[in-house]
């Protein structure tokens, strides 16, 4: 820099670079608090942060729950089962609830509603478990025995009683295997396996055969309610693969039944949830970039991905139960409550997210349907009705505070009034729906004839014509269905879905069955979201640029 404030036109300045510099990382600054302006717009952060909640419950515990199940001596069809039929009642009951809410206009009650019942039931799905019939230990044995425990046919195994206090210490749990297992339903991927009654010894047939200095006899005197194997039915004992714990098949099937209703209820009632929130989305989004709200969605990816890795981590680290029935867990068994505790908290911010929802409806707040309970409650309660100002729901007042009503208008109007009675909002109803609604008290008679409100009036030609409106979207509807292309497309959507269902359901399945990790769950899920995310950000540059095939 020259002294006269010149620079010099031959050599840059170190300064000068250093300005250069600093405008450059200004711009990339600028340019980076444009793009989160652009994607994190403030009015929509509720939506994004209730994305994110929903999503990390969601993740947190459904795709590792089709695996709580199996450990559980569920098998893969119960599981199936209890998958599909999720989706199933979301399919019958998500269009019913959401048409409610909205001819309702408690759209925001309807998704607090919802929100407690997914986060009470599914709670109660870590609760429910099979008793066990008891624990397959191998028994001990002399060490000065010739022979070795390969040799001695039937001779380790037993099943007692749980027997997590007991204080001998020579038992140990023996985790089940396919060796241990009958032939029938013994494949790849088959759970839980039917035990195998004949390798079960108990202290006769160990006398009988000589080998009773292998069983300490003591063992029978400290291990109480000692199980004989004669006492079961081939094929009436399963077991979770690698686990240690035996179950009975009629008592599964019993769990199975409470987990069903508990599933069927749950769902039922917490389905409206995310339809609520995607139409809200969608409407507050409507006039911006069709993107943006593929961006609100987007934290829902990201919430699922976190929480799938970071609970993948932690299950890794969860082999202890606090009320596990026998002494020792299989080496592949984990305690899923800490699924259900991560979801409860997540789900418990959704539902704090969700209060501060706005919906918004044309017309007034409340319908003329909850105004009729009113009436109800106030005339069997306090012996009145409660009257209306002469006002449908979706009716404007155009005429009220109009400065150029004269008076001689405002005589009329006064006279004209006194000749009939006022009606009340179940009148109204009736006149706007065509319909008697049946009430049993008898109606203070007007002074003006009865025809006054005829079906042919403006309430029952108003009724035919809703009613005509429906039927006719109703039939241009149909029509599209005869569409081929719109045919293909709902098959191509239909056989993916199999696909995405079978994925979903067993992936983990067969991952641990490969001897795959909770952790590796983890980040299986993240490399899936991670991919998604990028293809939503460049799908559109890459259809641009190949094209895309229209029918």
């Amino acid at each position: 820099m020259h002294k006269f404030g010149f620079l010099s036109t031959d050599t840059a300045s170190p300064n000068d670079e250093d300005v250069q510099r600093r405008s450059s990382i200004s711009d990339g600054k600028r340019n980076w608090a444009d793009w989160i302006k652009m994607h994190f717009d403030r009015s929509l952060l509720v939506f994004q942060l209730f994305y994110f909640f929903f999503y990390a419950a969601f993740g947190s515990l459904f795709p590792l729950i089709s695996i709580y199940f199996k450990q559980l001596g569920l098998s893969a069809f119960q599981c199936g089962v209890l998958s599909g039929i999720r989706y199933l009642i979301d399919w019958l009951a998500t269009p019913f609830w959401n048409a409610l809410a909205e001819k309702w206009k408690k759209g925001k009650s309807f998704l607090i509603i919802s929100l407690v019942c997914s986060m009470s039931f599914t709670l109660g799905l870590g609760f429910v478990r099979p008793s066990p019939e008891g624990c397959l230990v191998r028994l001990p044995y002399s060490l000065d025995y010739n022979e070795t425990l390969d040799n001695v046919v039937g001779a380790p195994l037993a099943i007692v009683e749980p027997y997590r206090f007991s204080t001998y210490d020579n038992l140990k749990s023996v985790d089940m295997t396919r060796d241990l297992a009958l032939n029938i339903k013994n494949k790849i991927g088959q759970s839980p396996l039917y035990l195998d009654i004949k390798l079960l010894a108990d202290n006769p047939k160990l006398k009988a055969k000589g080998y009773g200095r292998v069983v300490e006899q003591k063992f029978y005197s400290k291990v109480p309610n000692f199980r004989s194997p004669t006492h079961y039915a081939p094929g009436s004992l399963v077991m979770p693969l690698y686990s240690t714990v035996v179950y009975s098949q009629t008592k599964i099937n019993q769990i199975f039944i409470i987990i069903i209703l508990l599933v069927l209820f749950g769902e039922l009632l917490s389905c409206p949830a995310i339809p609520l929130v995607d139409a809200l989305v969608a409407l507050k989004t409507s006039v911006q970039p069709t993107s943006l709200y593929g961006q609100q969605r987007m934290m829902g990816s990201v919430g699922w991905g976190l929480a799938m890795f970071f609970i993948g981590l932690a299950l890794d680290n969860s082999s202890v139960f606090q009320d596990y029935p026998c002494l020792q867990p299989g080496y592949r068994e984990r305690n899923y409550l800490v699924c259900f505790a991560t979801y409860s908290v997540f789900m418990a911010f959704a539902l704090f997210t969700s209060t501060q929802f706005s919906f918004t409806y044309e017309g007034g707040q409340e319908s003329m349907y909850f105004k009729l309970v009113k009436d109800k409650m106030a005339k069997t309660l306090l012996g009145r009705t409660t009257k209306n100002r002469s006002k449908l729901v979706n009716e404007e007042d155009s005429d009220e505070d109009d400065p150029n009503v004269t008076k001689h208008n405002m005589t009329s109007i006064s006279e004209s009034e006194q000749n009939k009675t006022i009606p009340t909002n179940e009148e109204i109803l009736e006149r706007q729906l065509g319909i008697k609604l049946g009430s049993k008290e008898k109606r203070v008679e007007s002074k003006e004839p009865e025809t006054e409100y005829s079906p042919a009036d403006s309430g029952q030609e108003s009724f035919v014509a809703t009613a005509h409106l429906k039927i006719t979207k109703c039939a241009k509807a149909m029509r599209y269905f005869a569409k081929p292309q719109l045919l293909l497309f709902l098959f191509v959507t239909w056989f993916m879905g199999m696909g995405v269902g079978q994925v979903f359901t067993f992936l983990f399945w067969h991952m641990q069955e490969l001897n795959g990790s909770p952790t590796l769950f983890g980040v299986a899920t993240v490399i899936n979201h991670i991919s998604e995310i990028v293809m939503f950000f460049f799908s559109k540059q890459i259809i641009d640029k190949i094209g895309k095939l229209l029918f």
